[in-house]
């Protein structure tokens, strides 16, 4: 049973940290869209629709790329826990991944909820 868990946790640490690089890749191609637009905007009063839509996405990605490393802290420190014999190290490496593991995840969940009904609901007006 335990070899079941270390395997799904091994796994859980591979497909987020895929993730994570994924959804950074995408976030910096939004990023150098976003970039690249605000510098050619002329008035600064007014944003454009283009801008926004990019930056929504940037934000959106970034969202995600939180949620995919928030999870793979936190498997490696429930990894860090598992182990047979625990020592002061392991606990202390344990606490901080989890600790910033739990952070990440919940921020990015909140992000995620905030700019993921601005990116669907630009997509629909957009159709």
């Amino acid at each position: 049973m335990i070899y079941m868990i270390d395997m799904l946790l091994m796994f859980t640490v591979v497909i987020a940290a895929s993730f994570s690089v994924y959804y950074s890749f995408k976030t910096r191609s939004f990023r150098k869209q976003y970039y690249e637009i605000a510098a050619f905007k002329k008035s600064k009063v007014k944003t454009k629709k283009k801008e926004q839509e990019a930056f929504n996405m940037m934000k959106y990605y970034n969202a995600k790329t939180n949620i995919a490393m928030g999870t793979l802290l936190t498997a490696m420190a429930v990894i860090q826990f598992m182990f047979p014999e625990p020592t002061g190290w392991r606990i202390g490496v344990g606490a901080a991944f989890l600790a910033l593991g739990l952070f990440n995840l919940i921020m990015g969940i909140r992000h995620y909820r905030t700019y993921a009904t601005k990116v669907y609901n630009g997509a629909a007006k957009n159709v």
